[in-house]
């Protein structure tokens, strides 16, 4: 695509020096030979094409490249994606018992909301750091440190509180099995429910009407 135009060009610089000399020739004499009027005006049909053509030229080009950013950019999007999504298949390993345990006790505390994985080794060096193993279950307590710091965490590790980078931690999602579980009020027995007694209205007796004969 690139093989035309650039000899096109190259034409047009070759002719271009022979087209100023002779234009400073003509200038000192006041005329040309038939070969000299015929390179003039062999640079001056290149040189009109080129300006002609080289501004499609370079919308054409222009496009292409767009579309080239553009393709680049969604594979790196891609590849970005498909690497968080291998990393984050890498932190989240399963738990043992006594981490579950604890998991629970810290969405108890302060929700499933505010819980995160810790992604890599930490090793606390300053006061009130936490010392953490990856894929540990923390709860967040506060998204800034006493200096105003955005970058270290306050967290719960299901005991110790303490302050870990924020960029060590992820959000953690409880599977199936950790969702905390409702537990409804047993009902009451049978022979333990409140019996409530009812007794009817006694029903009023018939008045029998008495006849008592005039005559006897």
């Amino acid at each position: 695509m690139l093989v035309g135009p650039q000899q096109l060009v190259k034409k047009r610089l070759d002719k271009l020096l022979d087209y100023e000399e002779i234009q400073e020739r003509k200038s000192e004499t006041g005329s040309v030979t038939y070969d000299e009027e015929a390179a003039m005006n062999t640079y001056l049909a290149i040189n009109a094409l080129l300006v002609a053509e080289l501004p499609r030229f370079n919308q054409v080009a222009m496009q292409l490249l767009g579309q080239l950013l553009g393709s680049f950019s969604v594979l790196q999007q891609d590849l970005a994606t498909e690497v968080l999504h291998e990393a984050k298949k890498e932190v989240e390993q399963p738990l043992n018992p006594a981490e579950e345990r604890k998991v629970l006790s810290l969405v108890s505390k302060h929700g499933p909301d505010k819980l995160y994985q810790v992604t890599s080794n930490i090793s606390g060096s300053k006061d009130m750091d936490l010392t953490l193993q990856r894929g540990q279950i923390v709860a967040l307590l506060q998204s800034v440190d006493t200096k105003g710091n955005t970058g270290r965490w306050l967290v719960d590790a299901g005991g110790p509180r303490g302050f870990v980078p924020a960029a060590k931690l992820q959000p953690y999602c409880l599977g199936p099995s950790q969702q905390p579980r409702m537990q409804m009020p047993a009902l009451e027995s049978g022979t333990e429910r409140r019996r409530h007694s009812y007794v009817s209205p006694e029903a009023p007796k018939p008045q029998v009407a008495t006849y008592t004969p005039a005559f006897q």
